[in-house]
């Protein structure tokens, strides 16, 4: 399992955040993204786009489990998450 942090600037503010992959099948990958007091879990299909070479197709995200943060809060934590 691997565990590393990201900053996520949202609303004027800067927030920690610990990410934790949790999962990966050939097909999928699997992190638990979590605060002081909240967690998600959000999957990604890009093992399956990586290894069909699919370089025009974009990765989907998903939330698999917890409350969904704002949209705009969550579109920052996927891509500081791309970005590692």
């Amino acid at each position: 399992m691997i565990t590393y942090h990201i900053a996520v600037y949202f609303q004027g503010r800067d927030y920690v955040l610990r990410v934790e992959k949790i999962k990966i099948t050939r097909d999928i990958e699997e992190y638990k993204v979590s605060g002081k007091n909240r967690f998600i879990i959000l999957q990604t299909d890009a093992p399956f786009i990586r290894s069909r070479a699919l370089k025009y197709k974009s990765v989907s995200w998903k939330i698999v489990d917890g409350n969904p943060p704002q949209s705009g809060f969550l579109q920052g934590i996927i891509k500081a998450i791309e970005l590692q």
